[in-house]
């Protein structure tokens, strides 16, 4: 017989024992569902196992037009690892002492998880870590500083292109990440590093600019001459092949050149400038326009115009000139006589639908100088008609205005606005449209009389074998006592590709310091092998 406590001994027991079996059931309830409902607490516990760290942030990049890396900087390595595999002796010319010092200490302490060590070269094969390869944003070629810009401090657009695109390079950048398996007490299990890395180009701007050209523009420049720009671009579109600005600065190093007396940072093919000679062709077009194609004038050497006088250059006297011929010989009288017959009227409308005196917009918030192209009011002043006609006075143009003027000669009359950006991402960038601006026929007979002038005239230095070239010389006076050199044409002569302007700042007449350099860089694109280097 049973006594009452003892009863309820049992019942506590059998209580105790049914709540502990429905605790394991309910435990293992728990644990099928959460192998095998495949949902967020599945994915969570998941999770919980994996360490991710960032490695390096991949900014999208810049390429030429046929695909080719502008952004092309040397390679750079990163080493992942769990500091207490390592053997920091090991690593000495390959962590500089920072982060040698960084791994030390994190040896020391038996972190148990990895880090990454940026390495100044690949590490050898027995070293137990995983290496991450990207490449630098610049390379010593230097080859685009004044179109590319440099990035400051915190990685962002400083200027150039990498100002203009900063808000789509910025949120295109992604981050080169390595995971690892963590093992219950968090470190690392011994699985093996996962690095995911954002795909080549998937986000990168493609420019019209091509590589080679630029190779082959930038090493004549430097041969030329110390101060200028060279702008080339396609007869056809006006598309912007190449372009250069002297002096440079180092991409790598821009703080090297910020107390350059030189202005070094200025780029020049976007700059104004005294235009001289070079704008010649301008009055050309606009008098053949007007009908005044066969207008001719004996030159003295000199013209006398309501009191003063203009001067060709030292004096010379050409004689009797027809259009060809002044082109040919720079014949400053001519054109001031043409001017009078002309009349301010055309010539400021040839020169506006030229756009001389308007910015040219390359990229969003990168722009041309206007320069400045005087008013109808200002062309009132007969001195300031007489000194236009001949690229003097208040006139100031960009070596880009003076291409796209020239392109549109090369290219039968149709003036295209110089564009810079084939694609951002995938987003194509579409082709300014043409504008005719003078008849086909004014275009075909300014291109004859500009191959004369190379042939037979100022231009002979810009010569190219083998196809020919038409272009136009120029030096002007600046109001410091100093000169601008210039040349601007296009080549080959009779199926014009390419038109390439040339501006020298202070070294010569432009027959001799700007001509010389047209050449070299046409016949250095005619020869690839001539300018290619490895890259």
């Amino acid at each position: 017989m049973l006594h009452l406590g003892d009863l309820m001994k049992k019942k506590r027991f059998l209580g105790l024992f049914l709540l502990l079996l429905g605790g394991l059931c309910l435990a293992q309830l728990r644990l099928f569902w959460l192998m095998f409902d495949g949902g967020d607490s599945a994915r969570a516990v998941e999770s919980q196992s994996t360490y991710s760290i960032s490695v390096a942030s991949v900014r999208p990049d810049f390429y030429d037009c046929n695909g080719v890396l502008l952004t092309d900087g040397p390679q750079q390595y990163t080493a992942v690892a769990v500091a207490s595999d390592l053997v920091p002796y090991e690593l000495e010319g390959y962590l500089d002492g920072e982060q040698l010092q960084r791994l030390q200490e994190l040896s020391e302490a038996g972190y148990p998880l990895p880090a990454a060590f940026p390495l100044l070269r690949e590490l050898p094969g027995y070293v137990p870590a995983k290496t991450v390869q990207t490449h630098g944003r610049y390379s010593q070629e230097n080859l685009l500083p004044h179109l590319l810009g440099y990035l400051d401090y915190d990685g962002g657009g400083a200027c150039g292109l990498e100002l203009a695109f900063e808000d789509y390079l910025s949120e295109n950048t992604r981050d080169v990440t390595a995971e690892v398996q963590v093992n219950a007490v968090g470190g690392a299990s011994g699985r093996g590093y996962t690095v995911e890395s954002p795909e080549d180009g998937e986000s990168g701007i493609k420019l019209t600019i091509d590589k080679r050209i630029q190779r082959a523009a930038l090493k004549a420049a430097e041969e030329g001459f110390s101060r200028g720009a060279v702008v080339v671009l396609d007869a056809k579109t006006s598309q912007v092949l190449a372009m250069v600005s002297l002096p440079d600065y180092s991409l790598q190093d821009p703080a090297a050149s910020i107390d350059s007396e030189d202005s070094p940072f200025l780029n020049r093919a976007i700059s104004a400038y005294n235009a001289g000679s070079v704008f010649k062709p301008v009055i050309a077009a606009a008098a053949i326009e007007q009908g005044l194609g066969d207008f001719a004038y004996t030159c003295t050497g000199s013209i006398d115009v309501m009191g003063a006088s203009y001067r060709c250059n030292n004096g010379a006297e050409h004689g009797d000139v027809d259009m060809q011929g002044a082109l040919a010989a720079s014949c400053n009288c001519y054109f001031v006589a043409l001017g009078q017959e002309l009349g301010r009227a055309a010539i400021f409308a040839m020169a506006d639908s030229l756009r001389v005196g308007h910015s040219t917009a390359l990229a969003p918030g990168f722009s041309s100088s206007a320069g400045v192209l005087p008013g109808l009011e200002a062309l009132s002043s007969t001195a300031e008609l007489c000194n236009l006609c001949f690229g003097q006075g208040q006139l100031l143009v960009t070596p880009l205005q003076m291409a796209a003027a020239t392109a549109a000669i090369a290219n039968g009359g149709v003036y295209r606005q110089p564009s810079l950006v084939l694609s951002v991402g995938e987003q194509e960038q579409p082709l300014p449209e043409g504008t005719r601006i003078m008849q086909e026929s004014t275009a075909e007979t300014l291109r004859g009389y500009l191959s004369e002038a190379v042939l037979t005239g100022t231009g002979s230095l810009a010569e190219v074998e083998g196809v020919g070239a038409a272009g136009k010389t120029g030096t002007a006076e600046t109001g410091s006592g100093g000169v601008i050199g210039w040349f601007s044409g296009y080549f080959p002569a009779e199926d014009p590709q390419y038109v390439i302007t040339v501006m020298v700042e202070g070294e010569g007449y432009g027959y001799s310091s700007a001509a010389p350099v047209f050449s070299a860089i046409a016949k250095s694109m005619l020869n690839p092998g001539a300018a290619e280097v490895s890259g």
